[in-house]
């Protein structure tokens, strides 16, 4: 799930009429999409197509470069609509990974991901942040996570983390859900999640949602190579700890668009300027297999 603790979970929706019918179903709704070489209800197969979806498992490293906003939703100010919905900052993140798919369909990963927020008038990176709701000046801690590790097998996905840690995306056959647009295939992935912060020993909850588009195409034949694709994310959080919140009516939406590169190269250079300045020279050293815990 790409992070925003020792994560930056990753999920969301693929929409269309197809995507409330059984997969049967939605594959006879669309024309032209017959001749698949997955079975979109086997688990194994699931897992080959969404490590196809999210890097390459052949080894090869690889930067997930993603870019978003950050709201707050406060059903208490209804009265002001402005007031109920504010967009509060953006968002910058990159995930480093190395992944491998065994014979046997079992995924495993190592990465490490890292975010930064942005002023959304003056693009400047946020070290302070004016606080809309409580009109507080507040300190903007910048995201930095260790290396982990992730499995994803047919029979469930397996998270390694220092924190303690429940989802509903844990410990069940793994599918994705699938809707057909036309010659577009959308996967789609949800999960709730349940963590305790480290530092507070609150417990906090987040519903995510993954989507991944991409051409039906790339399904009519099998391969461990990378399928390019449009990668979203959605987030449902409690408020944000920095932000002073806890106890007020409310929670935050996230929202990014991803994109996979092969090379530190291609990263925007003023992000990489930026991670470095204020997380360490450092932020790009390579994710090993033996890394982390």
């Amino acid at each position: 799930m790409v992070n925003r603790r020792e994560m930056l979970s990753a999920m969301v929706l693929g929409g269309g009429m197809a995507a409330g019918l059984p997969l049967d179903a939605a594959a006879r709704a669309q024309p032209g999409n017959g001749g698949l070489a997955y079975a979109l209800d086997s688990p194994i197969d699931n897992v080959e197509i969404y490590a196809r979806l999210t890097g390459r498992p052949n080894q090869q490293q690889t930067y997930t470069y993603a870019r978003g906003s950050v709201f707050g939703i406060d059903p208490a100010r209804h009265e002001v609509v402005a007031e109920y919905g504010r967009h509060l900052f953006d968002l910058e993140s990159c995930q480093i990974k190395v992944s491998r798919l065994s014979a046997e369909g079992v995924l495993t990963e190592r990465s490490r991901a890292w975010m930064l927020y942005r002023d959304i008038a003056t693009g400047d990176y946020l070290s302070t942040f004016r606080n809309p709701y409580t009109n507080q000046n507040v300190e903007v801690p910048q995201f930095k996570g260790r290396v982990s590790g992730n499995t994803v097998a047919p029979q469930g996905m397996q998270y390694k983390a220092s924190i303690s840690m429940e989802s509903t995306a844990f410990g069940k056959p793994y599918r994705l859900k699938w809707a057909f647009l036309g010659d577009l295939a959308v996967a789609r992935r949800e999960a709730f999640t349940r963590w305790q912060d480290p530092r507070s020993k609150v417990f906090r909850t987040e519903m995510t949602l993954d989507t991944w588009s991409f051409p039906i195409a790339e399904l009519r034949s099998r391969s461990t190579s990378y399928i390019p694709n449009v990668p979203s994310w959605v987030s449902e959080t409690q408020w944000m700890e920095f932000l002073g919140m806890d106890g007020h009516p409310g929670h935050m939406l996230w929202r990014t668009d991803s994109r996979l590169f092969d090379s530190a190269e291609a990263l925007p250079q003023e992000f990489v300027a930026a991670s470095r300045r204020l997380l360490g020279n450092d932020i790009l050293a390579d994710v090993g297999w033996d890394d982390g815990r």
